[in-house]
């Protein structure tokens, strides 16, 4: 058959999706004491080194952010050659908290640049923001487990790579994240960051791509199981 012939226009793909868990990004040991029991996990060399630590009561960590904006987590996620560069790649994130009640909101900040073979690997964390923002979460209770709404990165609009997630020749990406805003004292009642999934239009075969992009609406034959509520 001829390039181009058989394509997938018809075909409902879910999307691909990869758990990045709070220990994924731990870095280094933050301190160590042979007195007082194990290292403190750190997430090493971003801005305000926030640590790895258990949940109070609880048999779950988290990456412990007690400040909007000055704690950061810096990760390097290394681009699967699955993913489909012709579609959004999206991110979730997940959280708890020590603040009672559902109205109190956080807002994760994310932002990205790409490596390539040759880039510098700066000391300063990136500022280009993702084309969709991570919207605000709400809390669901004291220690619960919260998931926010997905933020995007969409294809470019212009230049060689126009129409695609990014160049050929891109790697890796350098994320950074922050809690950017909180209606508590954050301080006083931190987050525990728990992890974040990475969701993509999966490539499956060799040539120009997934016409359609992944279908984000988790369905079963005959019923409609709980998931999202749109392709978002």
């Amino acid at each position: 058959m001829r390039y181009g012939e058989v394509r997938d226009c018809h075909v409902d793909y879910l999307p691909g999706k990869i758990w990045v868990s709070a220990h994924d990004v731990v870095q280094n040991v933050g301190t160590q004491s042979v007195t007082t029991g194990p290292a403190t996990l750190s997430v090493g060399w971003s801005v305000g080194s926030p640590t790895y630590r258990a949940l109070p009561s609880s048999k779950v960590g988290g990456i412990v952010l007690a400040a909007t904006i000055t704690n950061q987590i810096d990760y390097f996620w290394r681009v699967p050659s699955e993913v489909d560069k012709n579609h959004s790649i999206y991110f979730r994130h997940h959280w708890a908290s020590q603040i009672a009640g559902t109205t109190p909101t956080i807002q994760f900040g994310m932002y990205i640049a790409s490596l390539s073979s040759g880039t510098s690997l700066s000391a300063v964390s990136p500022t280009a923001v993702v084309n969709t923002e991570v919207p605000a979460s709400s809390n669901t209770g004291t220690l619960s487990y919260n998931l926010t709404g997905r933020g995007e990165i969409a294809p470019l609009a212009t230049g060689v790579a126009a129409f695609q997630l990014m160049d050929d020749t891109v790697e890796a990406l350098h994320i950074t994240i922050q809690a950017n805003s909180t209606n508590w004292a954050i301080a006083q009642l931190p987050v525990w960051w728990l992890g974040m999934d990475v969701e993509y239009t999966p490539r499956r075969t060799y040539g120009d791509g997934s016409r359609r992009a992944a279908r984000k609406m988790e369905t079963n034959l005959g019923f409609q199981q709980a998931g999202a509520a749109s392709d978002y």
